[in-house]
């Protein structure tokens, strides 16, 4: 899961496909304040999460860093849900299927797909 400022950040970054860290603190600065130094270790951070790519390019005095994402939004949204579902099957079995199959608004087959997740699970 993101924390606040790493989600923004994502959300620039699969908005504008490659960034630099002077960008991605421009685009926020105009909501609030926010330091170049603190824009670059949450880079450096999605990075270590493998979130981000980065590479080295020539700029102006030197180098920089460009980031772009390691996946897409719909991707990395699939994997947080699937892991998730996944982790609430494992820890409440039959309480979770029967919530879901009560408050969602799911079909037949989609609750027969929960129920063969858990059975799944129980043969693990």
């Amino acid at each position: 899961m993101l924390g606040s400022l790493e989600k923004e950040i994502m959300e620039i970054v699969w908005t504008k496909g490659e960034v630099d860290a002077r960008h991605v603190q421009q685009v926020i600065r105009e909501k609030r304040k926010i330091a170049y130094t603190t824009v670059n270790t949450v880079l450096s951070r999605l990075v270590d999460k493998g979130l981000l790519k980065s590479r080295k390019v020539r700029a102006r005095g030197g180098f920089k860093y460009v980031y772009s994402s390691t996946n897409t939004k719909e991707s990395y949204e699939e994997e947080v849900i699937d892991s998730t579902f996944n982790k609430l099957l494992k820890c409440f079995g039959k309480v979770a299927i029967k919530y879901f199959s009560e408050n969602l608004d799911l079909s037949k087959k989609e609750i027969e797909v929960l129920k063969k997740k858990l059975e799944d699970l129980d043969n693990e």
